[in-house]
């Protein structure tokens, strides 16, 4: 079993996606996480590139659609 702390998919990972791809994020952990009979991780926020941010809240997360590639690659043997 592999477990994974928050998995944050906007910011200044948002960027990082933007460049790389929602692949890139996990490419350094992807052994680890391949290795598990079940890897989860905790997902910071929606994924979505709809709505709009609450603008009185001081946080609001929402994870680039492209995270999901990254998160279905990991560990996947289908």
């Amino acid at each position: 079993m592999a477990a994974g702390g928050d998995v944050l998919g906007d910011r200044k990972v948002g960027d990082f996606i933007d460049h790389y791809g929602g692949g890139a994020v996990f490419a350094k952990i992807q052994p680890f996480l391949a290795s598990a009979q079940l890897a989860f991780v905790n997902l910071e926020g929606p994924i979505s590139d709809q709505g709009q941010r609450a603008a009185w809240k001081e946080y609001t997360f929402r994870a680039r659609p492209a995270l999901v590639d990254g998160l279905l690659r990991q560990g996947s043997t289908w």
